[in-house]
Order: structure tokens, then C-alpha cells, then sequence
């Protein structure tokens, strides 16, 4: 869905780019999927820690880009909300994973988060194949469950977090999205 809107304010003529914060910066482009690979031991605090600290150099890189050019609308995947929704589905401490994500949220200004709310077997379904191999989406339609209701829970209790149904049809979601963001975004509604 990202890419959508990104495809659309970048065709009307608003600079644009959408990205995972944790694979952005030239580490998490390397690092990333050895972390979520499926081979590879861990523990939750760990896990939470590693994600924040890819998502923190996205971060920085990012920064440069808003400094270089300043009109440009930054739409992140995952951002502090992931910390905190994956952090408590795998059993990650509160106090650190509340931690995490408040560090992310200082670092970088975000105007409105979204949260596309799906049910945990749609979630499972829309990956297909690519699961096998992270071990997290791996854990199947239960986990992603599990995890949806940690982000739902935390969409209820932090500032600037709205929900979009996104358990339709992606056309139904964009327009979900749109109507959202015209609200919620009113220095972007003009090219939507």
C-alpha cells in the first residue's frame, strides 16, 4: 500500500519515497534478512534491539534525505509501532521495547502513523511463500494474529496512530488510505 501512495504523489507531482526504516541504511540492506532469517537464534530483547538499532540508521539516512530535500514526504513501514507490536507478541520486556520505540519516535518527526489493521490468516495468506523463510512470518496465521492485536492495542493507547481496515481488496484499502490521509494530512491531500 505504501508503494501505492507513494506512486501517486510522486505522479502529481509531490516528491516521495517509501521504505522499511530497518533496511534502509547500508547495514540493515545487509543485516536484515540474516536477522529474520530462519536459521538464526535469538532471544526477544535481542530481536527488539536489533530491529531499533536498523530502523535508528534508517533513521539517520533518512534525516539526510529531508535535509537535502525538504518537500519530500517520507512514508515508513514499520516504524516505533513495529517495535512495539512484534517486541510484545515475541515476549520482548516492556520497559525495553517502550524504550526502543521512544528513541525512534525522538529521532525522526512523523506527522500520522497508520496502522493497516488485517486479521493474522489474511496477513499469512498476502505473504504466501516469502514466510518459509523469515522466522517470524513463519510462525504462521496464529502468530501474525497475535502480532495484529499487539499493533490494534497500541494504536488504542499512543498519540497519532490511525486505523485503516485493510482486510479487503487492495483497490478498497487505497481508498481507505486516501480518505485517511486527507484527513489526518492535510498538507498532502491536494495530491491524492
Amino acid at each position: 500500500m505504501s508503494r501505492r501512495i507513494r506512486d501517486t504523489l510522486t505522479v502529481q507531482g509531490q516528491p516521495c519515497i517509501a521504505v522499511d526504516a530497518a533496511g534502509f541504511g547500508p547495514i540493515g540492506k545487509s543485516v536484515r534478512s540474516q536477522i529474520t532469517g530462519v536459521s538464526i537464534k535469538s532471544t526477544p530483547n535481542c530481536d527488539a534491539a536489533l530491529f531499533a538499532a536498523l530502523r535508528m540508521e534508517g533513521a539517520r539516512r533518512l534525516l539526510e534525505v529531508i535535509e537535502s530535500t525538504p518537500e519530500i514526504v517520507i512514508i515508513l513501514e514499520r516504524w516505533a509501532l513495529g517495535i512495539l507490536a512484534y517486541g510484545s507478541a515475541d515476549g520482548a520486556s516492556d520497559r525495553l521495547i517502550r524504550e526502543l520505540a521512544r528513541s525512534l519516535q525522538s529521532s525522526l518527526p512523523v506527522t500520522t502513523t497508520c496502522l493497516f489493521d488485517v486479521p493474522g490468516p489474511v496477513a499469512y495468506d498476502r505473504i504466501g511463500s516469502e514466510a518459509s523463510g523469515n522466522r517470524f512470518e513463519g510462525r504462521g496465521s496464529e502468530y501474525l494474529e497475535q502480532v495484529g492485536q499487539w499493533y490494534r492495542h497500541f494504536a488504542a493507547v499512543e498519540q497519532g496512530i490511525v486505523t485503516v481496515d485493510a482486510s479487503g481488496d487492495l483497490g478498497t484499502t487505497y481508498k481507505r488510505t486516501v480518505e485517511t490521509l486527507r484527513r489526518q494530512c492535510p498538507e498532502v491531500s491536494k495530491y491524492l
